[in-house]
């Protein structure tokens, strides 16, 4: 929430800054924009952020540099990664491009597995890659797992029917149709996943 003062906007524009800084973890040769830079930063001294960018200003990349972050100064354990089933897998891949060799060992995908697998998956240390559809099959598990970090990609193809399940579909056109059911959800992951 932004006051009258725009003291909180004033803060969030003096985090851009472009010094360079990339967390340890992330790939040789991975370089953050002035923004991405400021997200991270922004990210760095709060337990819950919503980012909300435009698409193709860099919130994947932010995604991951938190996630190392989260690893390096927070000594988060266990991440879980939630994105459309139909790019579970894609997502992973792509979080290769983004990590270094020894994080990239952490990265656990629960494509094709059964529901017990997925259950030990979700009790072992890493960053462990699920389709939006596991959140309400799995939820029992996943409460159990008590993971340090959540992130959720693609938020908006939760609530648009289209695009629900594995048989995809365009997410809406507009941008974000149904942000009130969007906060709905939300606020629903948050009571259930925050301790």
């Amino acid at each position: 929430k932004i006051n009258n003062d725009n003291t909180e906007l004033n803060k969030i524009k003096s985090l851009q800054a472009n010094t360079g800084y990339v967390p340890k973890g992330m790939k040789e040769g991975i370089e953050l924009s002035p923004s991405q830079e400021a997200g991270l930063r922004f990210f760095a001294d709060k337990d819950k952020v919503l980012l909300d960018f435009e698409a193709g200003l860099g919130k994947t990349a932010i995604a991951y540099a938190a996630i190392v972050e989260a690893m390096n100064k927070k000594g988060a354990k266990k991440i879980l990664f939630v994105t459309p089933a139909k790019l579970r897998t894609q997502t992973a891949q792509e979080a290769k491009t983004f990590l270094d060799p020894e994080h990239q060992k952490l990265i656990k995908v629960t494509e094709g597995k059964t529901p017990k697998q997925r259950a030990d998956v979700y009790k072992k240390n890493g960053i462990h890659f699920i389709g939006h559809d596991q959140l309400r099959t799995d939820a029992d598990a996943l409460k159990a797992a008590d993971y340090d970090m959540i992130v959720v990609d693609e938020i908006h193809e939760m609530t648009n029917q289209k695009s629900s399940g594995d048989a995809g579909g365009k997410a809406d056109s507009g941008r974000y149709k149904g942000r009130s059911e969007e906060r709905r959800v939300g606020k629903e992951c948050r009571s259930r996943w925050s301790p």
